[in-house]
C-alpha cells in the first residue's frame, strides 16, 4: 500500500491499493464482485443441523 515507501499510507495510496485489489478479484471485468470471484463460500447451511431443518 505504501507506494512511496515512506512508512505512511496516504488516502490516495489506500484508494489506489483498494482499486487494484478490486480489479484483481473482478475476473470478468464487469465492475461487480461476486461471491465466486471473492472465494466466499455460500451461506447455505450444511451439516446435520441443516438436514434437520424443514
Amino acid at each position: 500500500m505504501d507506494a512511496d515507501h515512506n512508512g505512511r499510507v496516504t488516502l490516495e495510496e489506500w484508494r489506489n491499493f483498494q482499486e487494484r485489489e478490486f480489479r484483481r478479484h473482478d475476473a470478468n471485468n464487469d465492475g461487480v464482485l461476486t461471491q465466486d470471484e471473492l472465494g466466499v463460500p455460500s451461506r447455505k447451511p450444511t451439516g446435520p443441523a441443516a438436514r434437520a431443518m424443514p
